[in-house]
């Protein structure tokens, strides 16, 4: 049997019987916030082109306590992609925020979210030049507690997991100039700081 082979047959014979060490899947995660939405742009271009933005960044609301956080001011990368032609636009924004309704406790609990984010979008292989956004966005978001971390983890986590429900509007420069209204709506998955292993 030749090395390869004996080093295939022990790997399965490890895999099956697990050679007495539990499997580890290692974690870390800064304190951020992941968006998925759907938007239809409009008026003043109104050419009835669906986009879909992408997002993620490190947010303050993530680290903090569920009935501590009182605003949620982020930063990140987000991704623009217009339905006509595919066109993929990069982009970071930076985002200001308040919670004005606070459901909630030590251990979680419903919240608003209130919040004004600007984008600032790089030049992609259209027309020259560098876009800019502004939105307006309202979410609901469901909260709770990353302490004590979850079972089978061992590590350490800190501040607020959630998901949360979004709609947002306002106004986008693309790359090259084109102008228009965007509407979305989407989601967010909301993870707190994380370092360790699920086993």
């Amino acid at each position: 049997m030749n090395a390869s082979r004996f080093t295939a047959v022990m790997v399965l014979a490890c895999a099956t019987t697990a050679c007495g060490v539990p499997f580890a899947f290692p974690v870390v995660t800064p304190p951020s916030k992941v968006e998925v939405m759907e938007g239809m742009r409009g008026f003043p271009a109104a050419n009835g082109s669906w986009e879909t933005r992408v997002s993620t960044g490190v947010h303050v609301a993530s680290v903090l306590p569920p009935d501590v956080a009182v605003g949620d001011p982020g930063m990140g990368y987000v991704l623009t992609r217009i339905d006509r032609g595919g066109r993929i636009i990069h982009g970071v924004y930076g985002e200001v925020g308040t919670l004005p309704l606070r459901l909630v406790g030590p251990s979680g609990g419903l919240r608003l979210d209130v919040a004004f984010r600007g984008e600032a979008l790089f030049h992609d292989a259209g027309p020259p030049g560098n876009g800019l956004g502004l939105f307006g966005r309202v979410g609901l978001e469901l909260v709770g507690a990353a302490d004590p971390p979850p079972e089978r983890f061992h590590g350490a986590t800190r501040g607020t997991a959630g998901v949360g429900l979004l709609i947002e509007y306002g106004e986008q420069r693309l790359p090259g100039g084109e102008r228009a209204s965007v509407g979305s709506a989407g989601l967010w998955l909301r993870l707190p700081a994380a370092a360790g292993a699920f086993w």
